[in-house]
């Protein structure tokens, strides 16, 4: 279990006792506001239910016996009105009949109940064309209005049939005034429009509702058939939305309740008169229930303060309490490191925690004269085990370094001469490994009477080879390992002036060199350098002497092995060229042909990234491609004319034979499959096994690509020699046929186009 310390426990402590009292608050809470939703919240919502639904009988209730009562009147003048008007003087017609209903409806308004709650303002006609544009009435402001632009209204006229009379429920006009409306359809299908305007009914109805909303906590909007404002034009429009929240309750025959936030919603109600539909919506504020949850809120917040400040008093007092024994901790941690005790504990009127200190301070002096008298002891036994150690490491390290002279001198006989500058470069990361107090080192061949550098560590190899140094300045007149004071400095003093910025750039300030030449027939061929940084105290040892000969001495073998590779090879070459000398006898028309197929297989095999293994085989099975055409006959060789098909084959065997020449050797039997398979082709069309794609060797798919360009760029007993333009179309012509298409990119990209 992790440990901690007696202030983090206690505050752990707290902490922990804060958050289960401020659950507990806020549980509390949630059960107080529980209680105020279900007392309050749900009582205010029955209480306006019940006056909602008492509000919309209540209205319907008005609106339904005015319109009863003045639809009838409407109704028994638009059938006279249809039977009695004239063609001709309809104006005069419909005014005269206009006045005579006026006062037949001011008769019907006394016999009504609501008679002194408003007034009728106007009765007008309106007689409305087919198309729906008015074209006669006694309220001009209206002449020209076409209906037909009211989709909703018009539908609802625009459908009756001749006589057949539509009464519209209560609508407001352009003046702001209540108005009920009465059409029907005339004999010629034009429409006669009966409207009557109240201009004090709207207050009757805005009274209904200031009555309902005593407590101003609702916004109450009444609107018509067509979802247009019955009393007032500030109401919000009604969205898409809201439309068919109505007609769910025209449905249901509910009031429909939806959120708008969570402390206020909106109530849709919708019911049908004998004229048309009516509608309702009633925006509530619950502000009594939001007025709760901010005090609640707010008590919240405020004792969770008022925790917070007795929490961080309560830290102070124990603080001070814990603050003597934190004390009496650390000093005790900090002697068992320095055995030396500085505890000061002053006003403390603590009893326990001054018995603690009296304890500890005599405990305390015991054990430094204990720590006194076994350091003396453990001095005697630190000397000797650290000689003990000092010995193991010298073991260990020319152990280590043994190993891996070993390891570079077992890999001597396998390096070939391509590897020089390789195993140079191994050789210089062993040497500084070895030889501990070097900082940075460089290896080095004299080439051309100039220093090649091969590798380079802590030195910038690259600026260095740039600036071509003649090899007579590092040449040492020393035969052995010579130790040089400030070498860099003495080098640079025998520069050009236009070297030496670019020397100090390339190499760092060193204080000591240890350095020796590699003499092959008393001849330098190459320099290795350690050096020691000039901020590194260290000096070079006889050991690391010793060990840069050893190192000397395993590149020297290094180049007689190398000496005798080049010998061996440059005989195994002249071998194999003198026989391909003695096909270009036989084969008068191929001279030279073996050499360049190998020099082009050579180049392309390098471009395409082979291993030096398979560059040096690639090149060989160039040179010995064509062996086997020895065992073809003159005659057949050399014939100008075309070849018979016995004759074709004979030539088609070459691959073979020279394959079984070279097989037989164990060093060439690689070398032999290139060769056997050198006449294959892309498409699988080739010879000798009709191999195809890259069941053919990639080695053997260059030559191919070498063969045949060479043979397309000399001349033939049977044809001349193809410019370089037709030679290169011919190849890309047979990418993916003849040749592989990755060998033909690569030859062209990079070895056809570069030369």
């Amino acid at each position: 279990m992790k440990k901690i310390t007696l202030d983090r426990y206690i505050d752990k402590k707290i902490k922990k006792n804060f958050i289960i009292i401020l659950l507990i608050l806020l549980i509390s809470s949630g059960i107080i506001y529980n209680i105020a939703y279900r007392k309050i919240y749900l009582r205010e919502k029955e209480i306006l239910s019940t006056n909602l639904n008492y509000y919309f009988a209540d209205t319907d209730n008005i609106l339904g016996k005015i319109e009863d009562t003045y639809y009838n009147e409407m109704k028994d003048s638009l059938i006279y009105l249809y039977n009695n008007i004239p063609e001709k003087n309809r104006a005069d017609f419909l005014n005269n009949e206009i006045g005579k209903l006026k006062n037949k409806l001011l008769k019907s308004r006394n016999n009504n109940l609501y008679k002194n709650d408003f007034n009728i303002n106007k009765v007008n006609y309106y007689l409305i064309d087919k198309n729906g544009e008015i074209v006669l009435t006694n309220y001009p402001a209206d002449k020209g209005l076409n209906l037909s632009q009211y989709q909703l209204l018009w539908e609802k006229i625009n459908n009756l049939h001749k006589k057949e009379i539509k009464l519209l429920p209560f609508a407001k006009d352009i003046s702001g005034d209540l108005r009920i409306y009465a059409y029907v359809r005339l004999k010629d299908n034009s429409f006669l429009e009966l409207g009557i305007s109240f201009n004090n009914l709207q207050k009757l109805l805005v009274k209904k509702i200031d009555k309902l909303n005593s407590k101003n906590y609702m916004d109450v909007q009444l609107f018509t058939y067509a979802f247009e404002p019955l009393i007032e034009n500030n109401y919000e429009n009604i969205s898409n939305e809201e439309i068919v929240i109505f007609q769910k309750s025209i449905e249901s025959g509910n009031m429909i309740e939806k959120d708008i936030t969570f402390f206020k919603k909106a109530y849709y109600k919708s019911w049908d008169s004998t004229y048309g539909d009516r509608f309702i919506r009633v925006n509530v504020n619950y502000s009594t229930m939001f007025t709760v949850f901010i005090v609640i809120t707010s008590a919240i917040i405020i004792l969770t303060l008022i925790l917070l400040i007795f929490r961080n008093n309560l830290k102070k007092e124990i603080h001070t309490i814990t603050e003597n024994i934190s004390s009496i901790s650390h000093d005790m941690d900090r002697f068992s490191k320095t055995r030396n005790s500085h505890l000061d504990i002053k006003n403390n009127n603590i009893i326990e925690i001054n018995n603690i200190y009296s304890s500890y301070t005599e405990m305390a002096k015991e054990l430094v004269a204990n720590y006194e008298q076994l350091e003396a002891y453990n001095s005697i036994i630190s000397a000797t085990n650290n000689e003990l150690k000092q010995s193991y490491i010298r073991a260990n390290n020319l152990s280590q370094n043994l190993e891996k002279i070993i390891s570079i001198t077992c890999n001597l006989s396998n390096s070939s001469i391509e590897d020089v500058e390789e195993f140079f470069a191994d050789l210089l990361h062993v040497a500084i490994l070895l030889i501990p107090e070097s900082d940075y080192g460089s290896i080095h061949l004299y080439e051309d009477e100039k220093v090649n550098f091969i590798e380079t560590v802590g030195f910038n190899k690259s600026i260095l080879n740039k600036l071509e140094i003649p090899d007579n300045i590092f040449i040492s007149e020393f035969n052995g390992v010579n130790i040089e004071k400030n070498s860099i400095n003495n080098i640079y003093k025998k520069l050009n002036k236009n070297k030496k910025e670019l020397y100090l750039k390339a190499t760092k300030p060193v204080k000591e060199t240890l350095s020796s030449d590699l003499i092959i027939d008393n001849s330098s061929v190459a320099g290795i350098c350690m050096h020691i940084s000039i901020e590194n105290e260290k000096k070079f040892t006889q050991e690391s002497i010793k060990i840069l000969e050893a190192i000397k001495n395993l590149a020297t073998a290094f180049y007689t092995f190398q000496s005798y590779n080049k010998i061996q090879g440059k005989i195994t070459k002249e071998i194999i060229l003198s026989i391909t000398k003695m096909l270009e006898i036989h084969d008068k028309y191929t001279s030279g042909h073996s050499q360049n197929v190998a020099n082009l297989s050579l180049k392309i095999a390098k471009e395409m990234n082979l291993s030096f293994k398979d560059i040096y085989k690639t090149y060989w099975a160039g040179l010995v491609h064509d062996i086997g055409k020895v065992l073809i006959p003159d005659n057949i060789l050399n014939k100008k004319g075309k070849l018979t098909s016995e004759e074709y084959e004979t030539v088609k065997k070459h691959p073979y034979w020279g394959y079984k020449v070279l097989s037989e050797s164990k060093e060439l039997k690689d070398i032999a499959n290139y060769v056997l398979y050198h006449h294959e082709r892309w498409d699988g069309k080739g010879y000798t096994k009709g191999l195809k794609n890259n069941e053919i060797p990639l080695i053997s798919q260059i030559l191919t690509l070498a063969d045949a360009w060479d043979a397309m760029r000399s001349n033939r007993a049977y044809r001349n020699a193809l410019s370089p333009k037709e030679a290169i179309n011919e190849i890309k012509r047979n990418r993916g046929s003849q040749f592989s298409p990755e060998v033909v990119d690569v030859f062209i990209n990079k070895v056809y186009n570069t030369t």
